[in-house]
């Protein structure tokens, strides 16, 4: 039994999804009930920034099944920012996201280009920003910082930093 003011956030990969052998649809149906049916609040997909297009089914399903949807755009420090400035829009004209992230999946970006790629989003993505960011060279807080400077409202940390790889921010 869980609290009953607890919110619980889960996150799968789009590819997994994407790539179910009987659809979407399915794919989706054998992982969640109806929320109001489930412990889980929030669903994010995470997501390589340029196949983000391709969630739309995922997300508009899940929706349907009455969950609060996030989409985290993995490795944005690798990608062209008029590509990023695409997705950002096309993701905005479906009117289905409670939060964009994007993530420092490589853990290589700086607060110079972490504040390029929230100037690029918030152009374009109307609602909440969040920043995931990685430990690799030690700029996961720098980083998040930056990022809230910059309009992000949400920012992920880990206690201790635990995650994969170098890990994420600390919450500490």
């Amino acid at each position: 039994a869980l609290p009953p003011k607890l919110t619980i956030a889960v996150m799968v990969d789009a590819k997994e999804i994407l790539s179910f052998h009987d659809g979407v649809a399915e794919g989706v149906s054998k992982l969640f009930a109806k929320c109001e049916d489930s412990p889980v609040d929030i669903v994010r997909i995470a997501v390589n920034a340029l196949d983000a297009e391709k969630t739309q089914p995922i997300v508009q399903c899940l929706c349907e099944l009455g969950y609060k949807v996030f989409v985290n755009l993995m490795q944005v420090g690798k990608v062209d920012l008029a590509d990023l400035e695409q997705v950002a829009r096309t993701i905005n004209s479906w009117d289905l996201l409670e939060v964009l992230y994007f993530g420092d999946s490589l853990g290589n970006m700086t607060p110079e280009s972490v504040g390029r790629v929230v100037d690029v989003l918030l152009g374009e993505w109307e609602g909440p920003l969040g920043i995931h960011a990685h430990d690799n060279k030690r700029n996961a807080l720098v980083n998040s910082l930056s990022a809230l400077d910059r309009g992000v409202t949400f920012v992920d940390s880990t206690i201790l930093g635990m995650g994969r790889g170098a890990g994420n921010v600390r919450t500490e």
